[in-house]
């Protein structure tokens, strides 16, 4: 089974916590489970479980991402970390989600010396719909933290290629905009991309710039069901 790691940092993602107590109507499994400093085996209870992956797949799903290398002892786990950083968080404490295209699993690992806790929640893909309001949310109540200084994006009625700035409302005429809407898009997602933004992050800087930023965000959640 393909499993796509996602880094939580690098996508201003829900917490372990958050899903637990916010998303429990899209919540599949539960499983905990420890590994040791050095040794290759992983030890896991199923803590609940109301299955509602069809055909069989859930026990496929969590096998798979229990055998992951990286969750095979501390050590193993902090050599993935020093090649993708964005997993880690702080505070001794790693996170990241796992989209299988059936279910997607949130992860969260803590190392204590010789012991690496490992937490696995499953979701169905549904989790989307209540994890991106929130995620667009948080930006926009904390953008120094998580938005940056300036991004590009497209007018919605007429097409034109403009600029937006973190916590100033309105936006910036761009001198590369063109009388077509399909090439400036691909300029604004070229732009930013090179930067490093997030198409949720150009979401969060539109919605902001609609006087949105001293409402901290919360707001987002209507606009976006619209």
């Amino acid at each position: 089974m393909n499993l796509n790691i996602i880094p939580l940092m690098g996508e201003v993602d829900l917490t372990y916590p958050q899903v637990i107590t916010r998303a429990s109507e899209y919540y599949i499994f539960e499983a905990v489970g420890h590994g040791a400093e050095k040794k290759t085996e992983v030890l896991f209870t199923r803590v609940k479980d109301h299955c509602i992956v069809r055909d069989g797949k859930e026990n496929e799903i969590i096998n798979s991402i229990i055998n992951m290398p990286m969750l095979k002892g501390t050590w193993a786990l902090w050599d993935h970390a020093a090649r993708h950083p964005g997993i880690y968080l702080e505070d001794n404490l790693f996170c990241f989600k796992i989209d299988t295209g059936a279910c997607i699993a949130y992860v969260r690992c803590q190392p204590y010396h010789s012991v690496n806790n490992i937490d696995i929640v499953g979701y169905t893909p549904d989790i989307e719909k209540v994890a991106k309001p929130m995620r667009i949310a948080y930006m926009i109540g904390h953008p120094a933290e998580t938005l940056p200084e300036l991004c590009f994006t497209v007018l919605p009625g007429s097409g034109e290629l403009i600029c937006i700035k973190r916590g100033e409302s309105g936006y910036c005429s761009c001198q590369w905009s063109t009388n077509d809407r399909e090439l400036n898009r691909r300029t604004a997602n070229y732009c930013n991309e090179a930067r490093g933004i997030s198409r949720e992050q150009e979401e969060a800087m539109v919605i902001g710039s609609m006087e949105k930023w001293k409402e901290r965000g919360y707001e987002a959640l209507d606009i976006l069901e619209r």
